[in-house]
């Protein structure tokens, strides 16, 4: 952040794109829906890099009883309110809410600053506006892919 890398990798990625260069094809789908605009979001635990963390959502998920729901929720509470996601639990079904919330907090809301500098960047030659106009053209692009 303090050399502004986000916004250089940003500026470097739009170059390549406008001058018929390759893409990234190594960023994540949420994040690229939430940098064109898109409402989606669909990230799992396993997407989670941090062991400690994804374990405790993984207990969460897999909570079978209110009681432990409340318990985890207890035990995590410095977690979870670090995210805002701390909560009182009135059903066990709220442990989904509670999950991709915090998912969203890890993968998107905690690593605003950089994305807003990624976002800049892109914004090089018009790419950030062209993402958000076209995202269907534009997110094959970016995104990480299993097929070569």
């Amino acid at each position: 952040m303090r050399e502004d890398e986000y916004s250089l990798a940003g500026k470097m990625i739009a170059m390549s794109i406008v001058h018929g260069g390759p893409g990234p094809n190594f960023l994540s789908r949420d994040l690229v829906s939430y940098i064109s605009g898109q409402s989606s979001f669909h990230s799992s635990v396993a997407d989670v890099t941090d062991e400690e963390i994804g374990k405790v959502l993984q207990e969460i998920q897999k909570a079978s009883s209110l009681q432990t729901l409340r318990d985890l929720m207890v035990q995590h509470s410095t977690m979870l309110q670090t995210a805002g996601c701390f909560k009182h639990v009135k059903s066990l079904e709220e442990k989904h809410s509670i999950v991709k919330e915090y998912l969203r907090w890890y993968i998107i809301d905690r690593n605003h600053s950089a994305i807003e500098r990624f976002k800049n960047g892109l914004a090089t030659l018009q790419v950030l506006t062209a993402l958000q106009q076209y995202p269907l053209v534009l997110t094959p692009v970016l995104c990480h892919s299993k097929k070569k």
